[in-house]
């Protein structure tokens, strides 16, 4: 369960994510959202082999984004695929591809280019079949459901559409509808000044996840995290703090 993915998650999330849902994960710069979202995925899928997902980044590269993972002790799932469309822009160089069409495309079909990975076929293949001599194996290529989704970030994406505002809104209604007909459980990574207002986006998700920093004292500034909303699921409405440990992320617990 995804609730279960983080070391504490479960303190403000008393019943599951549903599935199919689409989650705004938002918050002021370096309050860890895309930390989280990776943390959240790797973990679940660790824990459900039959399953892959696809994390989409338009501002960093994935070498940069593996390297910052890591770095906060996060655990890397091989079966959740970096996609990398910020060096996938500079290596194809269109100016004026549709880039919410070319992401759907990636999530329904590999990408074949050696910057904007997706799944290869030997990345598929997983377990063996018995021969006929029980000493004797051979491959099956098993081709796991995308069950999951993260897009990094949604600012970047709106940079890239040159489009009026009304026009945005259609297309990402779209989106999360084609994120919706295939089941897709989405967390959409949104970074927000402390003082902007909720906009459309909010409206159409079935969830958001803010993530702030605070003072704890006179010195000393503390990461939190609260769930805002989220359909179909019974969840506390407290901030808590939120830490990078020794394998990743953790919840503490609430912000007193």
């Amino acid at each position: 369960m995804f609730k279960d993915s983080i070391t504490g998650l479960d303190k403000i999330l008393k019943t599951d994510i549903p599935r199919g849902g689409i989650i705004i994960v938002t918050g002021t710069p370096g309050s860890l959202k895309s930390a989280f979202v990776y943390n959240l995925l790797s973990h679940y899928l660790k824990s459900n082999k039959n399953e892959k997902g696809i994390y989409i980044t338009l501002e960093e590269s994935k070498k940069s984004h593996m390297k910052n993972m890591k770095s906060l002790g996060v655990t890397i799932e091989k079966r959740l695929k970096v996609s990398d469309l910020a060096s996938f822009r500079a290596h194809i160089g269109f100016e004026d591809m549709d880039y919410l069409d070319l992401i759907m495309k990636r999530i329904m079909g590999p990408l074949n280019t050696t910057t904007g990975e997706n799944f290869s076929e030997s990345e598929i293949d997983t377990g063996v079949t018995k021969a006929t001599n029980p000493s004797m194996t051979k491959k099956k290529v098993v081709k796991l459901p995308i069950t999951c989704f993260a897009l990094d970030s949604l600012n970047a994406l709106y940079s890239l559409i040159d489009l009026d505002k009304h026009r945005i809104r259609n297309k990402l209604l779209e989106f999360f509808t084609f994120l919706r007909q295939n089941n897709l459980t989405s967390f959409i990574v949104l970074e927000l000044a402390s003082d902007t207002q909720y906009s459309d986006e909010f409206f159409l998700a079935d969830g958001i996840i803010e993530f702030g920093v605070t003072s704890a004292s006179q010195d000393t500034l503390k990461r939190y995290v609260q769930v805002k909303k989220m359909r179909a699921t019974k969840h506390s409405l407290d901030p808590f703090l939120i830490e990078v440990g020794k394998n990743g992320l953790h919840v503490v617990g609430r912000l007193l």
